[in-house]
């Protein structure tokens, strides 16, 4: 599915960041959602490498995984382009390579509602971090869209678009696996741009996003 979303994906509102009045919005919420840079961030989920690209002109050490190789193929493109160092690697996001510990920051943005076991991603990012380091995670609910539909044998095997998933539900899940200090909050500021700048052919998302950060114990 994602292969054959690679060619148009960076054309959808609220996924390529193309205009720059969302770009700079995206910015900012990135800069106080993370810790200053330098800092090793692991992009779950990187895609096309939108999220990554940011990351790394603000001063960060990113490396992106992705399970679509076609998806890498775009964002290596784009980095080239730009000529930013960013490490690109074919793998699961939910299960990502890499030693214990290695990494200050994972990153999800639009992936773990499109997890069948959300409960091993977190556990394999709480693995990776470092001691006090932090997950940020980015996504809506997107269940709650009856605009939003996908095939409905994956929307079945997806529990995160359930219908009636509630942020209290995604809370219990990151604390079960171990995180302190989980907060939930928006990017109302993303939104509203998102809505500014859709077209009617490019609309934006009806969902609004949340925001969870949370920490690993020290």
């Amino acid at each position: 599915m994602w292969d054959r979303a690679s060619e148009t994906y960076d054309t959808h509102t609220g996924h390529g960041m193309r205009d720059p009045r969302e770009r700079a919005a995206w910015t900012d919420a990135l800069g106080w959602l993370l810790p200053p840079p330098p800092a090793d961030v692991l992009d779950a989920g990187t895609g096309t490498g939108v999220i990554a690209l940011v990351l790394a002109k603000l001063g960060y050490s990113v490396r992106g995984i992705d399970l679509s190789e076609k998806m890498l193929t775009q964002a290596r493109r784009k980095a080239a382009a730009a000529g930013i160092d960013v490490r690109f690697e074919l793998g699961d996001a939910a299960a990502p390579p890499g030693p214990p510990a290695s990494v200050d920051v994972v990153f999800s943005r639009h992936l773990i509602h499109m997890l069948m076991e959300p409960h091993r991603a977190l556990a394999s990012w709480f693995k990776l971090l470092r001691p006090g380091g932090r997950a940020v995670i980015v996504d809506g609910l997107w269940g709650t869209d009856p605009d939003d539909r996908i095939d409905d044998d994956i929307q079945a095997a997806l529990p995160l678009r359930a219908p009636d998933t509630t942020l209290d539900d995604i809370r219990g899940l990151v604390e079960r696996a171990g995180f302190v200090d989980v907060r939930v909050g928006n990017l109302a500021e993303v939104d509203r741009v998102e809505h500014e700048i859709a077209t009617e052919a490019e609309p934006a998302p009806d969902v609004p996003h949340y925001v969870i950060t949370a920490r690993k114990p020290a």
